[in-house]
């Protein structure tokens, strides 16, 4: 979900922030430190936004705040959580630029 995101202006690996959802949009939706979302069983198809937070972890004051759009298909199994990886730079309008360095 990072590939859109920015630390201090350059790409940067998950384990340099510390992911949050800030505002579900889908409940019960998680956020994994891989950047990954993982949606919850039986969630009826549909698109989603998702708010999140992301923090430097070795400056945890440096946040911004971004938003997911998430694509629940039909076929998503009653009973069992999966991942959803989000990163697709063929489709960046889809979610805001998160910058931390701008707050």
């Amino acid at each position: 979900m990072f590939a859109n995101d920015t630390l201090n202006g350059a790409a940067f690996l998950p384990a340099a922030v510390t992911p949050t959802i800030a505002d579900g949009g889908l409940t019960g939706v998680t956020i994994n430190p891989d950047g990954t979302l993982t949606v919850p069983a039986a969630t009826p198809a549909g698109v989603y936004p998702v708010d999140y937070r992301i923090c430097e972890v070795a400056n945890p004051a440096n946040c911004d705040t971004a938003i997911a759009s998430v694509t629940v298909g039909a076929g998503h199994r009653r009973g069992r959580r999966r991942p959803v990886r989000l990163a697709d730079p063929a489709r960046p309008a889809r979610r805001r630029r998160c910058s931390p360095t701008t707050r």
